[in-house]
């Protein structure tokens, strides 16, 4: 994600499995979740955020585990990145198939506004005016001749 123009940024990818898990069964999910960001510079009032996340949850039971990795830009911008290993576990402790899901994904998030523009902005905007407003007076100045 790159951050431009004003506002909320936010951009989200994630997959959702489902499978049954058989009575008296432990499961367990590896995986390797990356995140990184690429901000260039930030003013203090913006931020950027990126998250990676994995969840598994089953029907009827109460057997859940969650996993979440969440980077934040660095204060002075530039690039940041982490790397990491996780693992879920699923137990189906009952005498019968145990209907779950696991979702996993990613997102990124953030908040900029828009700059101050610079002096030299505000000059050609002020040139643009007057010249606009001499060009009026001038022709207005023909008309009336």
């Amino acid at each position: 994600m790159r951050l431009g123009s004003e506002g909320e940024i936010r951009a989200i990818g994630k997959r959702d499995s489902e499978f049954y898990l058989s009575a008296k069964t432990r499961m367990v999910i590896w995986g390797r979740a990356t995140v990184e960001l690429d901000v260039g510079t930030l003013a203090p009032d913006q931020y950027a955020r990126a998250v990676a996340y994995a969840h598994v949850h089953s029907f009827g039971s109460n057997a859940t585990d969650d996993y979440g990795l969440s980077l934040f830009s660095p204060t002075d911008g530039g690039t940041a990145s982490l790397d990491q290993t996780f693992a879920l576990e699923m137990v189906n402790e009952g005498d019968y198939d145990m209907y779950a899901y696991l979702e996993h994904g990613a997102y990124t998030e953030g908040h900029i506004t828009s700059p101050v523009p610079e002096p030299s902005t505000w000059l050609m905007l002020g040139a643009g005016l007057a010249l606009t407003g001499a060009i009026a007076r001038r022709r207005r100045t023909a008309v009336e001749s």
